[in-house]
């Protein structure tokens, strides 16, 4: 299952391990509009690929699942 990460905050971390757990998944990418967030987030979990916008993401990397782990005030709009 290939996965992408919306949000580089202190939640991605747990999506990233969590995520992890599972057999056969591949996390494929994370987004984050905060660049330097997003490189410390791709240097600690050792993500491979970050852009800055969902769009970016799906374009590049095709994820089958996206974890949004942004403050849930901002999820609605980000899913739409």
């Amino acid at each position: 299952m290939r996965i992408g990460i919306i949000g580089c905050g202190l939640n991605s971390d747990y999506h990233v391990r969590f995520a992890r757990t599972y057999p056969g998944v591949e996390i494929v990418g994370i987004v984050d509009e905060d660049k330097g967030r997003m490189e410390r987030c791709m240097e600690r979990s050792g993500i491979q690929q970050g852009f800055s916008t969902i769009s970016e993401l799906a374009g590049a990397v095709t994820p089958e699942v996206i974890h949004i782990v942004t403050p849930p005030a901002t999820h609605f709009e980000l899913a739409s």
